[in-house]
């Protein structure tokens, strides 16, 4: 039964069409947004801009914005950095009066996917005390 699921899922990615870049999302085209919070439910935020206009933003896992223990209230101002797709923006810097945060590289590659500053000190500490 495993099998089959494993299958499936693989046969529905091969399947399901170019993705992203068709919908030109990854072209190199970046966008920069000024707009306030409407709603922060981590890791989902959605911005509204001046003009009216509403974007849907996944911020990364909720474990990633556990770490960083910030929030993003209502109201707040932002400036954004990332690729538009549609009425989705994949961010790549996120900035406030108090924020400041980085969550993509150039590529556009999730940071999040690497290891972080913490869990590196962390492994040091416990490597030394052990080894």
């Amino acid at each position: 039964m495993r099998g089959w699921i494993l299958l499936l899922i693989f046969l529905w990615g091969w399947f399901s069409g170019p993705g992203l870049r068709a919908q030109g999302c990854w072209e190199g085209r970046k966008v920069r947004i000024t707009g306030w919070v409407r709603e922060w439910r981590p890791p989902l935020l959605v911005v509204e801009t001046p003009e009216g206009e509403t974007f849907y933003l996944r911020l990364g896992p909720y474990r990633f914005w556990r770490k960083w223990e910030r929030s993003l209230r209502p109201g707040l101002k932002i400036w954004i950095q990332g690729w538009r797709c549609g009425d989705m923006l994949i961010p790549e810097v996120l900035k406030s009066r108090h924020l400041q945060l980085r969550l993509r590289d150039e590529q556009g590659w999730p940071l999040w996917r690497r290891p972080c500053p913490w869990e590196k000190r962390r492994f040091r500490r416990w490597r030394r005390r052990w080894w």
